[in-house]
C-alpha cells in the first residue's frame, strides 16, 4: 500500500477526511474530471481527500492530482478467503434481469466459464434470489468475510471521517472499500459507475447509507425486487454531463476540428462509434457499407469518422483501414482535449451510428439523431450468443432505451443505408424519443448535476 501527500498533524486534527475509490479511468472521468470535483475542492477548504487508485496508476495521479489537500493511496487487490468467493459468486448470480442472463450466455459462448457454472448461476437466479431473506444472507456474507489488510492499513493510517464509493458494482474495488467503512461505521455514501450497472453486474453486495444515483431508471431498478435497496436515495443527474447542457465552451469550430481530424470541410459527416463487445475487424462490415454508399452515391457529400472504443484502438492502416477512402479513423489527431473531441464530434455530426452504445444517449443530449445497428457481417456465420443481436434482446438497460423510440434500429446493411437518408432528410425525425431518453437516463438535466453532487458529499461529511 503506497500513500503520498501527507498532510500535518495540526492539519489533520482539524480538518475533516473524505476517502474516494477512483477505481477505473471511467470513474476519474465521472467524478475527479467532472465540474463536481473542482467544486467540492474549491468549497470544502477544511477537507482533506484521500483517493484509491490502482497500485500502478499511484504516481500518475499524483502527479496530475496530488497536493497538500489530496493524498494517493494505492490498492492492488486481494487474495479471497473461500467465503469471501462465495459471497461473489451468489452476488453475481443474485439477479433475475436479462442482462445476467446476457452475461451468463456471452461468457460461455466465449469459454471464460463451464456449462455447470452457468446453469448452477441460472439455477439461483430463477429460484435462490425469491426466497425471502437470500438477499440479505448474501450482504451479510460479505460484509463479514470481505477483509483486505491493504485497506485496513489505509483507514488505520488515513482515519477517514465519510468514505464515497461511486463504482459500487465493482466487487473486486469499491466492496473491499465499503465493508470496511460499513464495519468502523464510517458514514458511506454510494453510487455506480453507469446506467447499466444495477441490471447487469450483480446483486449490491454492501448497502451504503446515502445511495446517489444518476437518473429515474437506477432510482427505479434500485428500489424494484432486482436490488431491494432500503436507503437514502438521492437522484443527482450525471456530473459530466453538465458539460453537454452548456457545451459551447468545449465545442472546436467545424473548420478547425474538420482541419485537425483530417475531414472535408465541404462535406456531411457521420459518426460511427466503436463498441466495447467488437474489436474493429469485428465492425469493418459497417464502414465498407457506408464506404460504399458513399461510393454509389447512395449517401450524397458525405464522410464518415470511425471513433474506436478505447477498448480496441486502431490505426488507419490497419485490418485494411486505409482503403476505405471515404473512412477516416480518430487514431489520436488533433490537438483537444476528450471532452473537446468528443463533444465536437457529436456536434458537427448529421447523425450518430453505434452497437447498443451510450452514445445513444450522448446523442440524445446534443440533440443528434442516432442509429443502433443490430446485424453482424453477413458474410460471417456468428453464433447467436456472440451476435449483435443479443445486446438488444437481453441488455435490460437497452430494451428500455428502445421502448422510447428514441432511435432507429438497423437489421441489415441496406435497412442502415436507408435510416441514414431518413435522418439526413429530416433529422428531427424521432425527436420525442430522444426528449423521452433524456427523461429516463439523463434528467434531472439541468447543468447543475455536479453542484447537486458536491453539495450531497459536504452535507455527508
Amino acid at each position: 500500500m503506497r500513500c503520498r501527500y501527507e498532510y500535518s498533524t495540526l492539519l489533520c486534527n482539524c480538518m475533516k477526511t473524505i476517502l474516494i475509490s477512483i477505481s477505473k479511468d471511467a470513474m476519474r472521468r465521472n467524478i475527479i474530471d467532472a465540474p463536481f470535483w473542482e467544486a467540492f475542492q474549491n468549497e470544502a477548504k477544511d477537507v482533506h481527500s484521500v483517493i484509491v487508485v490502482e497500485e500502478e496508476k499511484v504516481s500518475w495521479y499524483e502527479e496530475n492530482y496530488g497536493s497538500d489537500k489530496v493524498s494517493i493511496c494505492g490498492y492492488k487487490g486481494d487474495t479471497k478467503n473461500i467465503f469471501w468467493k462465495i459471497g461473489d459468486f451468489l452476488a453475481r448470480a443474485g439477479i433475475d434481469t436479462h442482462s445476467a442472463r446476457y452475461y451468463r450466455m456471452t461468457a460461455l459462448a466465449h469459454g471464460n466459464t463451464s456449462w455447470a457454472t452457468t446453469l448452477l448461476k441460472g439455477i439461483i437466479g430463477k429460484t435462490l434470489v425469491y426466497i425471502p431473506g437470500f438477499k440479505f444472507f448474501v450482504r451479510r456474507l460479505l460484509l463479514s468475510s470481505v477483509h483486505s489488510k491493504q485497506i485496513k492499513a489505509i483507514f488505520d493510517e488515513k482515519k477517514p471521517d465519510v468514505v464515497f464509493t461511486p463504482s459500487m458494482t465493482d466487487i473486486e474495488y469499491d466492496i473491499p472499500i465499503a465493508a470496511e467503512a460499513k464495519r468502523r461505521g464510517v458514514f458511506l455514501l454510494g453510487m455506480v459507475r453507469s446506467w447499466d450497472n444495477l441490471t447487469s453486474h450483480n446483486l449490491l453486495g454492501v448497502i451504503p447509507d446515502k445511495f446517489v444515483l444518476q437518473n429515474k431508471f437506477l432510482k427505479d431498478v434500485a428500489e424494484s425486487f432486482i436490488q431491494g435497496i432500503n436507503t437514502d436515495i438521492k437522484v443527482s443527474g450525471l456530473p459530466h454531463y453538465d458539460m453537454y447542457k452548456h457545451p459551447e465552451p468545449h465545442i472546436v469550430e467545424k473548420e478547425e476540428f474538420f482541419s485537425q481530424m483530417g475531414l472535408d470541410k465541404e462535406k456531411k459527416l457521420i459518426l460511427l462509434g466503436g463498441s466495447d463487445l467488437y474489436s474493429v475487424p469485428e465492425m469493418k462490415h459497417l464502414m465498407v457499407t457506408l464506404n460504399e454508399a458513399i461510393e454509389s452515391g447512395e449517401l450524397k457529400d458525405m464522410q464518415v469518422l470511425f471513433r474506436p472504443h478505447p477498448k480496441f484502438p486502431c490505426k488507419r492502416d490497419e485490418f485494411g483501414m486505409d482503403a476505405l477512402q471515404h473512412i477516416t479513423i480518430d487514431d489520436g489527431q488533433g490537438e483537444f482535449t476528450f471532452s473537446e473531441k468528443f463533444i465536437s464530434s457529436i456536434v458537427h455530426s448529421e447523425l450518430v451510428a453505434h452497437i447498443s452504445s451510450t452514445l445513444a444517449i450522448d446523442a440524445a443530449v446534443l440533440g443528434k439523431p442516432n442509429i443502433c445497428i443490430n446485424y453482424d457481417d453477413p458474410s460471417a456465420q456468428v453464433p447467436y450468443w456472440e451476435s449483435v443481436g443479443r445486446a438488444y434482446d437481453t441488455f435490460t438497460h437497452y430494451e428500455h432505451l428502445l421502448e422510447t423510440g428514441g432511435a432507429a434500429l438497423s437489421h441489415s446493411p441496406e435497412e442502415f443505408v436507408s435510416h441514414i437518408q431518413m435522418y439526413l432528410e429530416n433529422p428531427k425525425m424521432h425527436e420525442e424519443g430522444r426528449v423521452k431518453i433524456i427523461e429516463e437516463f439523463v434528467e434531472p438535466f439541468d447543468g447543475k448535476a455536479s453542484e447537486r453532487l458536491k453539495n450531497i458529499v459536504i452535507s455527508s461529511i
